[in-house]
């Protein structure tokens, strides 16, 4: 990509943008086009001749214990039409106390992993963000409906981050 344009000594430069989210938007292409070679496996809209068949050992998915009972943080990640997709299927619903996490901590939390993942250079801006897609299903503890307490947001999201 080369070196960044000469800023034009404004204090919002659109050249400079520009070049920050295409330079992002090179570097999660990368992140997700290197595994793709690597993977032996068919999946969503990862075709291959040679793998056309599921791997079950392939599907990212995390289970996160707390205080002794378990709440299922389940994460699948996978790419589709061009976009890293980090599903929360399966998640636990929702809980009655502030273990459920915001949409805007969730986000957080989500960008902070991909980020941690791929670069920790990598511009949290919406270069980054457009190449996300996050879903969770309503009535979930990664997507509660009102009137579910949301209080607790370093647990929730904290947790999410501390899964390996």
């Amino acid at each position: 990509l080369g070196a960044a344009p000469p800023s034009s000594g404004m204090s919002f430069d659109p050249l400079l943008i520009d070049w920050l989210d295409l330079r992002n938007m090179l570097q999660v292409a990368k992140a997700v086009a290197v595994p793709a070679l690597a993977r032996k496996e068919s999946r969503g809209a990862h075709q291959r001749d040679d793998h056309p068949g599921l791997e079950e050992a392939w599907t990212l998915n995390q289970i996160i214990t707390l205080n002794g009972g378990e709440i299922a943080l389940v994460a699948s990640v996978y790419v589709e039409d061009g976009k890293l997709v980090i599903d929360f299927e399966g998640t636990a619903k929702e809980a009655r106390g502030g273990l459920n996490v915001a949409q805007s901590a969730l986000r957080a939390t989500v960008y902070y992993c991909v980020k941690a993942l791929l670069d920790h250079d990598l511009m949290a801006n919406s270069g980054m963000t457009r190449a996300l897609i996050i879903r969770a299903p309503e009535g979930s503890i990664a997507n509660p409906r009102p009137p579910a307490a949301c209080g607790a947001r370093t647990i929730g999201a904290a947790s999410g981050r501390g899964v390996g």
